[in-house]
Formats: structure tokens, C-alpha cells, sequence
């Protein structure tokens, strides 16, 4: 089982190694897509304890919101952690997943990205008859997560 802030730091330290700057509403995107590719692979949970929210800009896990934006804003680039390691708590599938999660979205700036979830099945569905401006903590379903990243792959 893999923790959240150590993959979140991970990614902090591909962004870096890439040289690309990431903030911490990218961040939240990126692990909402290594949680959704990591369902559709391998019909396990990469953050068993966790859960994403439909927050208004997207996904968001409320336990990296309270490590990263208490120091960074929404469009603050983070600083890159020391070198960080996912250890032995995540499989060598889980990392490949991580990586090419990284290699492929990292590409798209943060707002982009906001963009493709909110077209998204289980952002939309989440959300439900909520309007675009309305705060939401609802959990997205982990089940609807596999389902749609496994139609798309």
C-alpha cells in the first residue's frame, strides 16, 4: 500500500529530474490519475486510505492539500522535495504506473488538466447537480474510477 505524500514527493522529484515546475493543483491530477490507471491495471487501489473528493477545480486528496497548500498556492510551483524514493511499500507495477502517469499528463499544465477531469465520468457523476461554482466534498467512487480508466485504456 502505497502513501499518498511519499508518491506525491516522487513526483516532485520526476518533475524535477524532467526540469518541469509542478503546483499543487497538477499534483492533485496527477496522483487522481495514478490512483484511476493503477484501478484499470491492476484491479487494486494504489491509496487504499484515501480518497479523492470532487472539489471544484477537480480531484482533490484532502490529505495532500493539507501537506502542500498550506505553503504553496493553488499555482505556486512546489519546491522539489530532497530526492525522494517510493520504497518498498509500492510494488515495481504500481511504480512503472507512477512513472508513466508522470511521462504522459505531465505534459499538460494544471488547468488542463482540470479540464480533462471535469469531462470526465466520475468527476461529472460525482458532482452531480452541482453547479460549477459550488463547493463540494463528496468522495468519488473508486469503482466508478476503474470503470472509466479501464474503458479508456
Amino acid at each position: 500500500m502505497a502513501n499518498i505524500v511519499t508518491v506525491a514527493k516522487y513526483l516532485l522529484t520526476l518533475a524535477e529530474i524532467s526540469n518541469t515546475k509542478v503546483n499543487p493543483l497538477k499534483l492533485q491530477k496527477l496522483l487522481y490519475y495514478c490512483e484511476g490507471w493503477t484501478l484499470a491495471i491492476t484491479d487494486k487501489e494504489l491509496f487504499p486510505k484515501e480518497n479523492f473528493q470532487a472539489w471544484l477545480h477537480g480531484p482533490v486528496n484532502v490529505t495532500v492539500y493539507h501537506e502542500f497548500n498550506s505553503a504553496y498556492g493553488m499555482f505556486d510551483p512546489i519546491d522539489a522535495p530532497k530526492a525522494t524514493p517510493l520504497g518498498s511499500s509500492v510494488t515495481v507495477e504500481q511504480r512503472a504506473i507512477v512513472e508513466r502517469v508522470f511521462e504522459v499528463y505531465n505534459q499538460y499544465s494544471a488547468s488542463q488538466l482540470e479540464m480533462m477531469t471535469h469531462a470526465e465520468k466520475p468527476w461529472i457523476e460525482t458532482r452531480g447537480t452541482l453547479t460549477s461554482n459550488m463547493h463540494s466534498d463528496k468522495i468519488i467512487d473508486k469503482d466508478t474510477m476503474r470503470t472509466e480508466f479501464s474503458q479508456i485504456s
